[in-house]
């Protein structure tokens, strides 16, 4: 998500649809529903789409920790990754290894 000053039009947007989602349905129909409105939003508005586009690229490597799970630790490499994202992307639980073994654990 992206931060918007208070009424800016690409989070007035994506409050009024997701406002009219719930008037209809007491359920979340889908956990990316957010990144659907704002993908509608994205396609179907030249204008808010310009916001996005000009909005600076502030997580190049979000994905970098799940991507390089099942590599081994390195101090430096881990350092760069956490100094140069604000948020890293991590889905849930996943299988990695634990301290100088090769055995693969599942950690919770």
């Amino acid at each position: 998500m992206f931060a918007c000053t208070k009424g800016h039009p690409v989070s007035a947007f994506i409050h009024k649809a997701l406002i009219e989602y719930f008037e209809k349905h007491d359920y979340l129909a889908d956990y990316w529903l957010t990144d659907y409105v704002i993908a509608i939003m994205y396609t179907e508005s030249p204008t808010l789409r310009k916001y996005i586009d000009d909005l600076p690229l502030d997580n190049p490597t979000c994905l970098a920790l799940l991507l390089e799970r099942d590599k081994p630790f390195e101090k430096n490499r881990f350092y760069e990754i956490i100094t140069t994202n604000r948020r890293l992307a991590h889905t849930g639980p996943q299988s990695y290894y634990v301290g100088t073994s090769t055995k693969l654990t599942d950690k919770q």
